[in-house]
């Protein structure tokens, strides 16, 4: 199976909850365009699609290797 559940703590409310990741080795990629965006070998396992978390209590998409956020941009959410 190439996802499994991540927990996750958000950035802003600090609630609790999970989220779907990839392994990583069902990430194949196939060919990099010219942008170097990786094309995967196949199509159903993307790991762009995962990158982002999504906090549904407090409705903020963040990435997950970010462990805080400044105070500066607490205060501009």
């Amino acid at each position: 199976m190439p996802l499994y559940d991540k927990n996750m703590e958000c950035l802003l409310c600090k609630q609790k909850s999970t989220t779907k990741k990839v392994r990583s080795r069902f990430v194949k990629v196939a060919i990099y365009d010219t942008d170097f965006c990786p094309i995967h070998a196949d199509s159903a396992v993307n790991s762009l699609y995962y990158n982002i978390f999504v906090c549904l209590t407090a409705a903020f998409l963040f990435r997950g290797f970010f462990p805080v956020l400044p105070p500066t941009t607490m205060e501009i959410i």
